[in-house]
């Protein structure tokens, strides 16, 4: 599975380009690869769990229980990283915490085969934006001193090896929920005030 996100439009069509890279791009374009339905955060999947991709189009959130995030979390299997800390499963644990500003206000609508679907999307800024050392920060920046707090490496939890001059990571997916999750409240809760600033702002 892989991750193979567009900017979103009035219409989605499973021949939409992504922007989540090359591979990404390249992955979608098999013959044997299927794609989910959704306007902005699709994967395209091959293999033996190629029906994840159903019932994304019903999602009232990109990450929801409907999503293949969902069913790709209940299964045991990895998050591979190459050459890069983007890590897109961290959304689904946000979704799980009702972390702060994660979607925009109302509904999404959209269109697809001529029928009409609506979804949340992700506030461009508030999704990927949190608050560590009492300071605004990447999801990159959360992501990298998540696994460091939390001893991913030494825990099991993850393995980091270079490939090149490329680091890359081999995660355990429901290691990597179960204890963002927890890492997620712990944050909201102690940077409560900032995250209520934040908000603040950002609405104004």
């Amino acid at each position: 599975m892989m991750p193979t996100f567009t900017y979103p439009k009035n219409e989605f069509s499973l021949n939409d380009p992504c922007w989540t890279g090359k591979v990404a791009e390249n992955f979608r374009l098999q013959e044997d690869v299927k794609r989910s339905i959704h306007p902005s955060h699709s994967v395209a999947v091959n293999g033996k769990y190629i029906n994840m991709v159903k019932g994304h189009e019903k999602s009232r959130t990109p990450f929801d229980k409907n999503s293949p995030y969902e069913k790709f979390a209940k299964l045991d299997s990895y998050i591979l990283m190459l050459g890069t800390e983007n890590n897109s499963m961290i959304h689904y644990s946000q979704d799980k915490v009702n972390f702060p500003d994660l979607f925009l206000e109302g509904n999404y609508e959209y269109i697809f085969n001529n029928k009409k679907h609506k979804t949340k999307l992700h506030h461009p800024k508030g999704s990927i934006t949190y608050i560590y050392d009492e300071k605004p920060c990447s999801d990159v920046y959360l992501l990298v001193n998540m696994y460091k707090d939390l001893e991913f490496n030494k825990r099991g939890i993850m393995k980091t090896v270079k490939i090149g001059n490329a680091t890359c990571h081999l995660i355990k997916t429901k290691g990597f929920v179960e204890e963002s999750i927890k890492y997620l409240k712990e944050n909201i809760k102690k940077y409560e005030k900032g995250y209520n600033l934040r908000l603040k702002y950002e609405s104004s």
